[in-house]
């Protein structure tokens, strides 16, 4: 039997409310909930600290600082209350030696941060290093979310989520070129990721030493997760589900070395 679309479902679901009441519901109300996402490494819990204000997650160059549990963290903003989720990165797995085991791991703590947050979120924070040259390592990250979270997941729910940003200030001197144009001159697969999500994409300093800064940067990420949410309505239980199929395919494709191995 094939399943409909959870999104055109949330839009019926939606055509129906305004036939009863006669008028739409608001597109979005005070709340703003987050999951942080990404590779290992790119800044992801110094983000949720910097949209915090607050030491909240561990972070850190060292080793010694990786996620292994869901956690979340819940601030106020001028009139807005922010939910900020973090979690495992990709590549978060490092005590854990079987490759089949570490896949799992990760797809059940993802799962588990669906589980936290039933209203669903509204926008994904995918974490990336300004400097970095994005490699295959990368492209696999992105193509192992696809298959956790479902294949349209960047494209509908995600904002490219640019750390560093003190390095552009210090390395683009031109003041023609703002960070918006330095993105779209970007080649290969950063290239491919800002046009599959829509351009959606934020440069955050996460040193936080000018409050201005902050002020600027949380301004334009609340702006897009809004232009987001006139749009669609948020990522849910119910996306997640749908994406079971490709879960499945991940680990028949993880386990298909041992099974070849045991033939």
């Amino acid at each position: 039997m094939i399943q409909d679309d959870p999104d055109r479902l949330v839009k019926d679901k939606d055509k129906n409310s305004i036939k009863k009441s006669g008028k739409s519901k608001p597109p979005f109300k005070n709340d703003i909930d987050k999951i942080l996402v990404g590779k290992t490494g790119n800044g992801k819990s110094a983000t949720g600290n910097t949209i915090l204000d607050r030491l909240a997650f561990q972070s850190g160059p060292s080793c010694n600082f990786v996620t292994t549990e869901i956690e979340y963290e819940v601030c106020q903003y001028k009139n807005r209350k922010i939910k900020v989720v973090d979690g495992p990165g990709i590549g978060d797995t490092r005590h854990i030696d079987d490759l089949e085991k570490a896949t799992q791991f990760v797809m059940d703590k993802m799962q588990d941060a669906v589980t936290l947050n039933p209203v669903g979120y509204h926008a994904f924070l995918l974490v990336i290093k300004f400097g970095n040259r994005l490699t295959a390592e990368d492209k696999e990250c992105i193509r192992i979310l696809k298959a956790i979270f479902g294949e349209s997941f960047i494209k509908n729910y995600c904002i490219l989520k640019v750390t560093e940003g003190d390095d552009f200030a210090k390395k683009i001197k031109s003041p023609e070129m703002s960070f918006k144009n330095w993105c779209s001159k970007q080649e290969g697969i950063f290239q491919e990721l800002f046009l599959e999500c829509n351009k959606r994409v934020v440069l955050f300093d996460n040193t936080r030493e000018d409050p201005k800064v902050r002020t600027k940067q949380m301004k334009k990420l609340i702006q897009t997760v809004d232009e987001m949410q006139h749009k669609r309505r948020r990522y849910s239980n119910e996306h997640f589900q749908w994406a079971l199929t490709s879960r499945d395919l991940l680990m028949v494709k993880v386990k298909e070395p041992r099974i070849r191995q045991d033939a």
